[in-house]
């Protein structure tokens, strides 16, 4: 049985232990769905990018919601067993308002301001300010190691934005992809609680639903021109692309993990998401990369590694 199939809820955890009872922090199968997650976030910013040049920013957000929650409700509805909401329906529904509702809001709005190398250097801060939400919000330990990743990783942002500016990015842009990461972890902490009570599928579909809602009810905002202008057969395959792996993958093996591991592991391993982001903005978009970048990228993986390489240190003593 696995871990959206199973028909009761874990323990509660307690405050500053761990993902699961007994202060453990999750299993393989758990960090394994994590780093699915991170990559289908990661490529996703980057097939976003690419798209939003080309057709209706509100297009891109109802239509990429749409197909994801589809195919959630139709892996929920075929797979056996009834749907378990444990109780937390309207919980569910205020997370899918937040992430993906408002975070892919504020991405797209952001996108259209700043560069994609920016965006996802903005989102390597997530891993270190997750660190100290969830010592705030839900009690969990935060280690020195942790407070000194944190203004290393920040040195590095800063070091990046301070030198591009003047060519690929602008203040109002960062603003408001900087506005999407604080609201992902808001939802992060709301989905620690939430995916204990209730199947983990159920959640997702949930969630990506309520996000439709919002994306349908600020469409007027975001819709620069007449529907449908500028689609073609690469867009249309970039919008399957974000539905499939951006909404529908990302959130169903998200709350998997959140479910298991605490909301400061989860910060350490959203490392791995400036690294796929920088590259595929090389690759696919053919922005700059240059020696700064590198170097100040270095530095932010560094700085939110920290907290998880002196944890593994400790534990092999």
């Amino acid at each position: 049985m696995t871990a959206m199939e199973g028909s009761t809820p874990p323990p509660p955890l307690s405050p500053g232990g761990g993902g699961t009872p007994g202060g453990q922090t999750g299993g393989f199968k758990s960090h394994a769905a994590m780093l699915a997650a991170i990559f289908s976030f990661a490529s996703g910013l980057i097939v976003s990018k690419s798209l939003v040049l080309k057709v209706s920013p509100g297009e891109i957000l109802i239509g990429q919601l749409v197909i994801g929650a589809l195919l959630l409700w139709g892996y929920l509805l075929y797979r056996p067993g009834r749907p378990r909401f444990g109780g937390v329906f309207w919980r569910m529904a205020l997370m899918g308002i937040s992430a993906p509702g408002l975070v892919n809001i504020l991405n797209i709005l952001g996108m259209q301001h700043t560069s994609a190398v920016n965006m996802v250097i903005l989102w390597a801060l997530m891993p270190v300010l997750t660190q100290f939400a969830g010592r705030l919000f839900l009690g969990e330990a935060l280690r020195l190691s942790q407070i000194v990743g944190c203004i290393v990783a920040f040195s590095g942002v800063m070091l990046i934005l301070g030198t591009r500016h003047g060519e690929a990015g602008s203040l109002l842009g960062d603003a408001l992809i900087f506005g999407a990461v604080l609201s992902s972890i808001a939802t992060q902490l709301l989905g620690r609680r939430v995916n204990q009570r209730a199947d983990n599928l159920c959640v997702a579909a949930v969630q990506v639903t309520a996000a439709v809602g919002l994306s349908v009810a600020v469409y007027p905002w975001l819709s620069d021109g007449p529907p449908l202008d500028g689609w073609s057969a690469s867009a249309l395959v970039e919008l399957a692309y974000l539905g499939l792996f951006s909404t529908f993958m990302l959130f169903l093996f998200y709350n998997i993990a959140l479910r298991q591991l605490p909301v400061g592991r989860v910060g350490l391993l959203m490392t791995m998401v400036p690294a796929f982001g920088t590259v595929g903005a090389s690759a696919y978009l053919g922005e700059r990369v240059g020696p700064t970048d590198l170097i100040g990228l270095a530095v932010v993986m560094i700085g939110v590694a920290l907290p998880f390489s002196t944890g593994l240190f400790k534990g092999r003593r």
